[in-house]
């Protein structure tokens, strides 16, 4: 949830980086979105829904059926990673501040579902 707060709050990694880490990041190429999104891809998250969605009672049409989703979704992530930098361009740097946001409220809501959710089991009888 931090860090979907940090993306809603313009501005506010600027009070943590010296001036002169400022400077030096305007003059390269910004790389981060790689190395960002990977976790996100094939993180714990990820592989806990490979796992759950394997059952004991799968047919081999279910099986299938997983197959093809874990397909088409590595297709998808194909399709964005590589058209990325033209999404960038296309977007400018106000754009991207936009999705960044977009993004940081989706993932500041998950985070609170996850919260309000291990709240209401804790408090369960």
């Amino acid at each position: 949830m931090r860090s979907a707060f940090d993306l809603l709050t313009p501005g506010g990694n600027r009070d943590r980086v010296s001036p002169a880490a400022l400077e030096e990041s305007m003059h390269k190429n910004d790389i981060s979105f790689t190395p960002l999104a990977m976790p996100m891809l094939s993180g714990p998250g990820s592989i806990a829904v490979c796992i759950s969605l394997f059952t004991e009672r799968l047919s081999y049409f279910d099986m299938g059926l997983i197959f093809v989703g874990f397909v088409l979704v590595a297709l998808a992530a194909y399709i964005i990673l590589m058209s990325s930098l033209r999404l960038t361009r296309f977007l400018g740097r106000p754009g991207m501040a936009a999705l960044a946001r977009i993004m940081g409220f989706i993932t500041l809501a998950i985070g609170v579902n996850f919260m309000a959710t291990a709240i209401k089991a804790l408090f369960q009888e």
